[in-house]
């Protein structure tokens, strides 16, 4: 049996042994607290190096698989082309399995971009609806047409904003008008980008449902 000893205190004594035990109770859970963050930091750390290797795997997967399915529907986009005499401009492809249950689609999306000579014809164009008036009709119109030359976000003009520009030039009858909408029609250029795939499924109902093939829509 432990020996068990009174020790007496005056009052000062006691305050200051509580305070003492306070702060070595403090000193110990703020100890406590900086070794949960440091495992913390090492827990996320090793989460990091495991989860981004699975990752890393299944993008290689995926990779793969879309390169082997492409290998596949590739040629038979060009022989499509090719029996039917068609323009392969065409940006999507839609095939189905005999029961028309199952149905993959490959396709590509064109993204327009545009030359330095597109300022030139903007710069006609606003020239000239500078020269138009003051009304608040004719502003409306100067403040349609501006928006159609507005870039969106990534900096680029729209091209079907352009394409309503002609219907303008028609309206005003102006030269300068209608050769900046010209230029600057010719400044736009096209690239395809990559291929895309996605596979559809009918459920019980008919309704097609899209076969989840990234990390946001599977559940």
């Amino acid at each position: 049996m432990a020996d068990v000893r009174t020790v007496q205190m005056t009052d000062a004594e006691w305050q200051e042994y509580q305070s003492l035990k306070r702060e070595q109770e403090e000193r110990e859970k703020a100890q406590k607290r900086k070794e949960d963050r440091e495992a913390y930091r090492d827990l996320t750390i090793d989460a990091v190096t495991e989860g981004f290797g699975l990752l890393k795997a299944l993008s290689g997967t995926m990779r793969e698989t879309k390169r082997q399915v492409l290998d596949v529907f590739l040629p038979i986009i060009r022989m499509r082309n090719e029996l039917f005499d068609v323009d392969s401009k065409q940006g999507q492809y839609t095939f189905m399995n005999r029961e028309c249950t199952q149905r993959i689609i490959i396709g590509r999306y064109k993204k327009y971009m545009h030359d330095s000579t597109a300022e030139v014809g903007i710069s006609m164009v606003k020239g000239y609806l500078e020269t138009l008036g003051t009304d608040s009709k004719t502003q409306k119109l100067v403040r349609i047409i501006l928006d159609l030359l507005s870039e969106n976000s990534q900096g680029k003009l729209e091209p079907d904003k352009i394409l309503q520009l002609d219907h303008y030039a028609e309206e005003f009858g102006s030269e300068e008008f209608r050769e900046g909408v010209a230029i600057i029609k010719e400044s736009l250029v096209f690239d395809w980008t990559k291929y895309f795939v996605r596979a559809e499924e009918k459920d019980a109902d008919g309704a097609w449902k899209n076969i989840p093939l990234t990390m946001v829509n599977v559940e």
